[in-house]
């Protein structure tokens, strides 16, 4: 999602911690192969979400 100023936003919701560390992991390996692509180091940032709808 292009939220301006050149900033690019993206979320993904996982099962499991596990597989959101290695997503994380999957997409720093690919940022770093595309140096000149980023201006800025990505930031990573990771939550919890709740389900209030059972």
């Amino acid at each position: 999602m292009d939220v301006g100023n050149g900033t690019i936003i993206y979320f993904s919701i996982f099962r499991d911690k596990a597989s959101a560390e290695e997503s994380d992991s999957r997409a720093l390996k690919w940022t770093k192969s595309y140096p000149g692509l980023f201006s800025n180091a990505p930031e990573v940032f990771m939550g919890v979400v709740f389900d209030y709808f059972h």
